[in-house]
């Protein structure tokens, strides 16, 4: 793809704020799109399944593992085991990779890099596993810092085009994750503490957001001025509103908050679609307060009294949103045809096989009932004959039916197992031990059917079909893209 088309594709994407300066906007040497930092496995995973899901596990079992229900984690580790890996070292000074943009050269060094790892919520700072990580791997996320600044760079090259994405004054920015940190906090502590005076209360869960923020209007002092709000019931659109936005809407603590303040948000609602005059008075109250007013006066009061939260930064914020707008944009414009879909499947076979797979039965029991379990499968019973016998015995256990397993979706060692067992015979039983210090666990299976790996007819998996071209279209143009802005913005690399 030429790069000036992409421009082209990508323009009129920003709406940038009045007062943004485009010059105090910096690429983020530790940014990485959310998209890039874990890229789908498969690009199939990048579309909407709006299709049966079982069509697509049909297809992609090492896509969609399963777990044996009824055991735990821990449990099927005593039939598995796992691997480790090894990484390697350099110096956090060092420059990892630079790419030129506006006659400057941006250097993205090794501790920007680490930086970016260890705020992925999977590491939670474990320094020791990003030392380790393998080179490879921290390659990965290196281009993914590259590939999302270089995104930005092509998103700002437009300046204050208008258009689908709309950028947050720092002001807006800083006032809205103030208050959406705070009443967060605030929400896990209002309903752990009524979870904890209503333990058996199962039935009934109250509205959390407005108990929460009806915990701090005490402390804030805050009084609503009601008759200046209902004044503001009768329009239909705020911004047409012509009367005094000096009006009061409510009190707090040596404060108050005035129409102007929340004339913004209020455009969210007051915007001539909805008439709210058909409201209560009481409905209307309620609906202002918690809806447009709250915040403004819950941020005064959290900027008075010092509060702390930890979000990103605003010129981190600008950086992914703009690249995300053109990264979205340029999928966007991406299309297929059905004669594109048809040809990719008569093209691709392997990447429609139906795996091979097994529909089993199997039962967890205490360990305290593995003898009749034994004995019961000695004389050969069907699974109905199974079931008879077991109750007669009056032997309880947890019983999970016609489950198929395709393969790839287990643990390699249950898998080869399972996969060799003939139809219409049980596993040997399982003793997989035991997490609360019972009398322990065991569990057997039954195979019912074992199928052989097929070629899927189109028109049982039609939508998915529909779906894995597009993805995969898309991750092709997105790979010459970039190939292409890598040239373009001269990206040297470091690590090897």
């Amino acid at each position: 793809m030429n790069i000036r088309i992409l421009v082209l594709t990508i323009i009129a994407i920003i709406i940038f704020p009045l007062n943004f300066s485009a010059a105090e906007v910096k690429p983020c040497n530790n940014c990485a799109l959310e998209r890039l930092v874990a890229p789908a496995s498969d690009p199939i995973l990048s579309e909407p399944i709006d299709y049966e899901f079982s069509i697509f596990e049909m297809i992609h079992p090492t896509l969609s593992p399963k777990t044996l229900k009824g055991l735990s984690q821990d449990e099927m580790l005593a039939i598995d085991t796992g691997a480790a890996g090894s990484g390697f070292k350099y110096a956090p000074g060092d420059a990892a990779a630079s790419y030129e943009a506006a006659g400057k050269i941006n250097e993205i060094k090794y501790a920007d890099l680490d930086k970016m790892i260890l705020s992925m919520p999977m590491m939670q700072n474990n320094t020791e596993a990003v030392a380790l990580m393998p080179v490879k791997e921290k390659y990965g996320h290196l281009l993914n810092i590259i590939k999302t600044n270089l995104l930005f760079e092509e998103g700002m090259a437009l300046g204050g085009q208008t258009g689908s994405v709309t950028l947050q004054s720092e002001d807006e920015y800083n006032r809205s994750h103030l208050f959406t940190s705070a009443v967060n906090e605030l929400l896990g502590s209002v309903s752990a503490e009524y979870y904890r005076a209503h333990p058996e209360d199962k039935s009934y869960a109250p509205d959390f957001r407005e108990l929460a923020l009806n915990s701090v209007a005490g402390e804030m002092g805050l009084k609503l001025e009601t008759e200046n709000v209902l004044l503001l019931k009768n329009v239909d659109n705020i911004v047409l509103y012509t009367g005094e936005t000096s009006l009061v809407m409510c009190t707090i603590k040596d404060d108050k908050v005035t129409l102007a303040e929340v004339k913004n948000k209020l455009s969210q609602y007051l915007n001539g679609g909805v008439s709210y005059k058909l409201f209560s008075d009481a409905e209307f109250i309620k609906f202002m307060l918690y809806e447009v007013i709250f915040e403004n006066a819950y941020v005064k009061h959290l900027v008075k009294t010092g509060a702390k939260f930890d979000f990103k930064p605003y010129n981190e914020y600008c950086v992914y949103t703009v690249a995300e707008g053109a990264l979205n944009n340029f999928l966007d414009g991406v299309t297929i045809t059905p004669q594109e879909c048809e040809k990719y499947y008569n093209d691709n076979p392997q990447r429609f096989m139906v795996k091979e797979n097994v529909e089993v039965n199997y039962y967890i029991f205490s360990r305290s009932v593995k003898n009749s379990f034994e004995e019961i499968i000695k004389t050969g019973a069907d699974t109905a004959k199974f079931q008879a016998e077991l109750k007669s015995r009056g032997v309880e256990c947890e019983t999970v039916e016609n489950e198929r397993f395709y393969a790839g979706q287990l643990m390699p060692e249950i898998q080869k197992y399972l996969f060799a067992l003939t139809p219409g015979t049980y596993s040997k039983i399982f003793d997989i031990g035991s997490a609360d210090g019972g009398a322990g666990k065991c569990v057997v299976f039954y195979i019912k059917t074992r199928s052989a790996e097929r070629k899927a007819e189109m028109k049982e998996i039609e939508k998915l079909l529909y779906r894995q071209a597009l993805a995969d279209k898309k991750s092709r143009g997105a790979a010459k893209m970039f190939d292409e802005l890598f040239k373009k913005y001269k990206v040297k690399i470091n690590l090897k």
